[in-house]
């Protein structure tokens, strides 16, 4: 070996030896095919359905082949159930939800987050799986300002504890008492109420920013059936208005000026 090639070599290695531990460092923070697993897991049991497709962009950076082998070996474990539902259009599309098994999985791991079953409807699984779609774009924005989502409410949880708090003050006081209860209710959980009448968000991403404060995004999917009374009602309680394909935009009036 020449002396050139020699200190070549020795002027080589140290510059190679650092870039391994960035190199270390990068492959570590990628996620591993079993936390995006249980990320895939945690998305289907807080959105209670999701499509397939949005799974494989979200969870697995669009790599199809590795997302339905990870998809079906859950499916096997008897955590994930995976069904077909109809788009708006009547396309039919793949979408995911837990089964029992794999929502007492979640459970398991404790916290405030409520895990959801999958409520596999053909019809109704479209526009479920277009709310974890827009909540995802909500969820990325969190991620970039450099904040971090700590749970996920679906609409279902909201409307099951306003039921069963304001049944239980009317069996106790009667129509006034269901009245008061359903008002402190309105504050308490942060929902707009007018005419009697609450307007539940599709879902909410409560999140810490990256000061520690803590925050939420009520997001809304609309479709081509919205009427505009309601999307403004819905925009003026300060929910992120997403539409569900362009018939729903050209509806709201998205993109005019």
């Amino acid at each position: 070996m020449s002396r050139d090639r020699a200190e070549a070599g020795t002027r080589a290695r140290p510059e190679a030896e650092r870039e391994t531990p960035r190199r270390d460092r990068e492959r570590r923070d990628r996620p591993g095919i079993d936390e995006r697993a249980e990320g895939a897991l945690r998305d289907a049991g807080a959105y209670r359905v999701v499509a397939v497709k949005d799974l494989i962009d979200c969870r697995f950076g669009g790599n199809r082949f590795a997302a339905m082998a990870t998809l079906r070996r859950l499916e096997r474990d008897g955590l994930l159930r995976i069904a077909k539902a109809q788009g708006p259009r009547g396309g039919e599309f793949q979408v995911a939800g837990l089964t029992v098994r794999g929502r007492q999985r979640l459970e398991a791991s404790g916290g405030e987050q409520r895990w959801w079953t999958g409520r596999l409807d053909v019809r109704q699984s479209s526009h479920d799986a277009a709310v974890y779609r827009a909540a995802a774009a909500e969820e990325a924005r969190i991620d970039e300002a450099g904040g971090r989502v700590t749970r996920v409410r679906i609409d279902a949880e909201f409307r099951s504890i306003v039921a069963r708090r304001v049944e239980k003050a009317r069996a106790e006081g009667g129509a006034a008492a269901a009245e008061a209860e359903a008002d402190r209710l309105a504050g308490e959980l942060g929902l707009s109420r007018e005419g009697g009448k609450f307007h539940y968000p599709d879902a909410r991403i409560e999140y810490v920013d990256d000061q520690g404060r803590t925050g939420g995004v009520d997001v809304e999917v609309t479709t081509a059936h919205y009427r505009r009374k309601a999307i403004r009602a819905k925009a003026s309680a300060g929910m992120a208005l997403h539409a569900a394909g362009r018939a729903a935009a050209r509806a709201a009036g998205f993109g005019r000026g």
